[in-house]
């Protein structure tokens, strides 16, 4: 379907999708918040940890974003990780790391440093991305959670981890 509105064109394609082309000399402003949906949208997910995921996660990474499907890739944008500690603290431990598949997987964000998750009594936020300039996807993987060297002990707080990404 084509749309001419005030002097420019406006194509709606097959799939749903929209092109505004205006003509020559003039310009576009566009008012509000722009989405995209379908591959490729942008999407977040929040998912809750207790205290004996997060001390097991040492030996037993846990799912966060399931595997998106063959011939499909998931790519973290961004990593919001809200520790709550309380007075029963957790000890030991490693960092936290964001991977692929599981716990050999690539990695898909830096890490988060254990003592965020050992601190004392309180809330933290941390927000982590990228590690590199370029990362390689992992096709049809899912996004784990898990420390890298100990296991956490003992600790009584829980954690909630917010994921911006999109599917490719």
């Amino acid at each position: 379907m084509r749309i001419r509105k005030h002097g420019g064109l406006v194509d709606v394609n097959s799939l749903g999708g929209v092109e505004i082309t205006p003509f020559a000399g003039q310009s576009i402003a566009i008012n509000g918040p722009i989405t995209q949906n379908g591959a490729g949208a942008k999407q977040t997910v929040t998912i809750s940890l207790t205290a004996a995921q997060i001390i097991a996660m040492g030996t037993t990474p846990v799912s966060l974003i399931a595997a998106p499907g063959a011939g499909k890739c998931t790519i973290v944008d961004n990593i919001t990780f809200k520790m709550v500690t309380t007075a029963t603290a957790f000890t030991g431990g490693g960092a936290v790391e964001f991977r692929y598949t599981d716990a050999s997987g690539t990695k898909v964000t830096a890490d988060v440093a254990a003592a965020i998750v050992t601190a004392g009594a309180g809330t933290s936020f941390t927000n982590v991305r990228g590690i590199e300039a370029s990362l390689t996807g992992t096709a049809n993987a899912a996004i784990v959670i898990r420390n890298a060297t100990a296991a956490f002990a003992a600790g009584t707080g829980t954690a909630t981890i917010t994921i911006e990404y999109h599917v490719v």
